[in-house]
């Protein structure tokens, strides 16, 4: 092997041994009112992603749910939808907004593997095949 070709060899190698052996896509996005942000993750090789995640910056009555005691972080404004299973509400320390997100203009759907959200004026709502999901909105918030 000439040296130039074995350091060419050399380099992939490093490469290959940088590179995330799990990469993932990212879908984001959120709603004209810039209140309720969404993010799912599909890991490489997969068709959807586990589950959903939607954020809402802004609600007008308590947490649907009381805050658990082993949540030591923030509750309240973070619902999760399995793809296959239900859906809940998170405890978090993080916020999966970013004004770069997509919307989802009132009246639009968006299909991210199995899961369905719609947008729309009363608000958001996301569902799985199994039927179960979340309402959001600034007055209100369900699970069903």
């Amino acid at each position: 092997m000439t040296r130039q070709v074995l350091a060419l060899v050399s380099l992939a190698t490093v490469i290959a041994a940088f590179t995330p052996a799990h990469a993932q896509q990212t879908v984001t996005f959120r709603t004209p009112s810039n209140n309720i942000h969404c993010m799912a993750i599909i890991d490489q090789g997969k068709t959807q992603p586990d589950d959903l995640v939607c954020d809402i910056s802004k609600i007008a009555s308590r947490p649907l749910r009381p805050k658990p005691a082993d949540c030591e972080f923030d509750w309240g404004q973070r619902f999760v939808l399995d793809a296959r299973g239900g859906a809940d509400m998170g405890c978090y320390s993080d916020w999966v907004g970013s004004d770069s997100s997509p919307v989802l203009r009132y009246g639009s759907s968006l299909q991210i593997g199995s899961m369905n959200c719609t947008s729309s004026e009363q608000g958001l709502e996301c569902s799985n095949r199994a039927g179960r999901g979340f309402f959001l909105s600034r007055s209100r918030q369900r699970i069903f």
